[in-house]
Formats: structure tokens, sequence, C-alpha cells
């Protein structure tokens, strides 16, 4: 049989004995083929090698017998030649492509420590602001709205029943006649008795605090199966406890509670301590005056349902806030100017005391307070025409109610304490002529409130 296909173990071997050859001995044609086109753009060398000694089929279809093949390896001269060429086109029949690249195979990794990581790039600078964008156009402004219509005043509420007449007291000194007021509906007021001796102390108990009692009086039974008179005390200032107190009895709030009365020795000699209970106030009084010379108080009337002395326990500390200098205040209303304003009397509330073995919190009524304005000055002109425009507009038939704040100071001028006022309206007009270098008219409160 004639010269057919080689195994490709045996092809390979002769390709490579035909590369070793060609390289070392085709040098100078090598490089003459790399200027022209070899190896290609891509790097790869293309290369036609001969599969036979003839021009039989490149697949080997001419091959019959393998051991045949294999008896006629001498018969085979030109097999495994290896031409290069540019392309794998230009090979011929009896000729197989072989293409390779230049480049060898990546050799292992080297062995060696890994470098130091790098100083990173410095950063980059900021990139510019953008513009600004133009401003949106301002929108319409909308419509005021009406103003409500004042509301109707409330219907008068239905009166308490008539407390029971209090006691008789001992006539005092006739004081100076004021303004007709409106006519009530309560008791006779009663005139305080005559202080005891001694220096006393009030404590409401649960406060853990007393007030400096500077005048204290009643609670005794007058007549064997009599009533208990009322106790009157005179308290410095308006200390916080206090105001809490009279708060709840202004708010409707219960106004009830028990007492400790603390005597220091004094003209007794020994420290007594008399316990007050189911107390509340029937009659609160402050007043102020720019020509007052003494300290700042409020006067107390307690309606007690009993009184006794105690075995003396540890009194608790003095409370020391709301001392006020009764002639450094400030009074201020709506619309009204306070520069003229020298006096403010009669601040305060009343509670009906009921019953006559045991007594209870009646009706609560809001005490008419006087303002005084002075008679003499610019300043004080202003206050009394405001005053005047003020009962003008009450006259008329205007309801006019306003609110107010009667700022307590102390020596230094320091606000201490402030009471606050609603529903303020003049019931008198203001005088027409002065008492004493002062124009007084009357106030209707419609709420108090005591405050720091």
């Amino acid at each position: 049989m004639g010269r057919g296909w080689v195994p490709t173990s045996r092809v390979a071997r002769y390709v490579i004995v035909a590369l070793v050859a060609f390289t070392l001995g085709t040098g100078p044609w090598v490089a003459a083929q790399i200027a022209t086109g070899i190896p290609d753009v891509s790097g790869v060398i293309h290369g036609c090698y001969a599969v036979s000694s003839d021009n039989g089929d490149k697949n080997g279809n001419n091959n019959k017998d393998d051991k045949a093949k294999s008896s006629s390896d001498d018969s085979n001269k030109g097999f495994g030649q290896l031409r290069v060429v540019t392309s794998s086109a230009q090979c011929k029949p009896g000729e197989g492509a072989l293409d390779w690249n230049q480049k060898g195979p990546k050799g292992d990794t080297g062995v060696g420590a890994t470098g130091a990581t790098g100083v990173g790039g410095a950063t980059g600078a900021a990139g510019r602001d953008g513009a600004t964008g133009p401003q949106g156009p301002q929108g319409p402004r909308g419509d005021t709205g009406i103003g409500g219509a004042t509301g109707p005043v409330g219907d008068t509420g239905i009166a308490g029943a008539t407390g029971p007449a209090g006691g008789t007291g001992s006539t005092g000194t006739k004081g100076r006649t004021g303004a007709e007021g409106q006519k009530g509906t309560g008791a006779e007021p009663v005139v305080a008795p005559s202080p005891y001796d001694d220096t006393y102390s009030l404590e409401i108990v649960g406060t853990n605090k007393r007030m400096t009692v500077l005048r204290f009086a009643g609670c005794q039974v007058v007549a064997i199966g009599g009533q208990r008179e009322n106790c009157y005390f005179s308290v410095r200032g308006l200390p916080s406890v206090l105001r809490d107190w009279l708060n709840a009895a202004a708010s409707g709030a219960d106004p009830v509670r028990d007492l400790n009365v603390w005597s220091v020795g004094g003209q007794q000699g020994t420290a007594r301590e008399f316990s007050i209970t189911g107390a509340f106030p029937i009659d609160v009084n402050l007043s102020v005056d720019a020509g007052s010379l003494s300290g700042g108080t409020i006067d107390i009337v307690v309606a007690a349902n009993t009184f006794q002395s105690v075995a003396a326990t540890t009194p608790p500390p003095l409370a020391t806030d709301g001392v006020f200098n009764p002639n450094n205040f400030g009074l201020d209303i709506q619309s009204v100017s306070g520069a003229g304003v020298v006096a403010v009397t009669g601040v305060g509330l009343s509670i009906a005391r009921n019953g006559t073995t045991t007594y209870t919190p009646g009706p609560l009524s809001l005490h008419t307070i006087r303002v005084g304005a002075s008679a003499i000055g610019n300043a004080a002109a202003a206050t009394r025409a405001d005053l005047d425009s003020w009962a003008a507009q009450v006259a008329a038939g205007q309801t006019a109610l306003r609110s107010g704040t009667l700022r307590l100071r102390a020596v230094n001028l320091t606000v201490i304490a402030s009471i606050d006022f609603t529903g303020l309206q003049p019931i008198t007009l203001l005088s027409p002529l002065p008492i004493g270098g002062t124009d007084w008219i009357d106030l209707r409160v419609g709420g108090v409130v005591f405050g720091p």
C-alpha cells in the first residue's frame, strides 16, 4: 500500500523536531518574514507542515492499514516539514495548519514577600459649587380674617343662701365715708378683737412651712354654750404656701385646711402650740399704698371648727419668700397708664360661713378693689384720663372688661409676687374731687390668681 495517514503523536514529534530545526537553521529567513506580516497583528505565527509526501487527502483518507504505515517510515522523507506563512489559508494539499503565539506560557509565580502598599495619592481638589438657583416669587398675602363678634354676657347665677348673722363686736373708730357701693347679700363685717400678746407663727398642715404672724386674735368661744368666734391673722408678706391656699379658695376648690399655731414664749415664758381643725378663709384682704411706711401684710379671717392647746412639737422652718414692701408696687391694666396709681386696696375674697355648731364653706365672692390715682402731676393726669374714659364706656352701656396685674416688690424693687385679675370693670366713676390728694375708682373683679 502507498504512504498513508500518520498518527497524531507521531505528527506532533515531527512538528516539534521541525520547529527546532526551523528555528536554528532559518533565523535570517524568519526575520525577513516578520517584516512581512509574521507574526500577524494579533501576535500569532501561522505555519503549514507536511502530513504526507504526496498530495493525498489532508484528513488521511488514503491510509488503509496502520501496520503498513508503521513499516513505511523510511519512505516518508518529506513528512513533518514546516514552513511559516502569513495566513493558515496558504497551506497546500498534504499540509496541516499550525498556529502558535510567539509569547511563551506564563511562568510560575515567583517566591518572595509582598511589597509594601504604596502611598495613597493626594485627595483631588473639591469641585466648584454650582450656581445658586433663582429665588422663587413671593406668594400673595392672604386676606385679613373677619373678627368674631363679642359673645353675649352670661346669665347671672343664682344667689346663694344668706349666711347667719355674726356676733356683735365692739364698736370701732369711725372711718371716712367711702363711695357708695352695690348692695351686698352677705352678713355685716365683724370688727377684729384685740390681738393677743406674744409673737406667733402659723402652719398650714402638710406644707411643712410656718408663716410669720404679726397679729393674732379671736378663735375663742365668747360665751358658754355659744358659737366660737373667728380667728384673725395678719401674715407677713405673701409666701407661696399661703398663695396656694388662697388660689384653691378663689378657684372654687375645697378650701378647708387644718392649721397649727405656735407662740415663741415671750411674755408667757413657755412656747406653746395650738391646733385648729376644719378651718377655711372667710375674708382675705391685701392693700398697698405708696405712702405706707409699714411692712406688707395680708389679713385673713378664718372660720375654725376647733381650737385647742396641744403638746408642743418641734416647729417646721419659717417661710422666707413673699416679703414685699407695700409702697413699692405697680398696677398694669389694659389701656390704662399705671404711672399715676398710688394705692390699691381691698384685694381679696370672701367665703360665706354656713352652720351654727359645725362650720362649712358657702358661696365665694371676690372683693371689689379700689384704685387710687394721684391728683398731682402730668403722669397722674394721663392715668386719670384713662380711668375716666374706661368708666364712661361702661356708663354708655359697653361691657369693657379688662385684665390687669398687681406686682408686689421688695425693698430693692424686685418683683416677688403678682396678683392677676380678669374681668375688671368700673362700677363707679372716678371721684370728681380728691381725698388726701388721691382720686378713687372702684373696680369689679371677675377672677383673681395669686402668683409668684
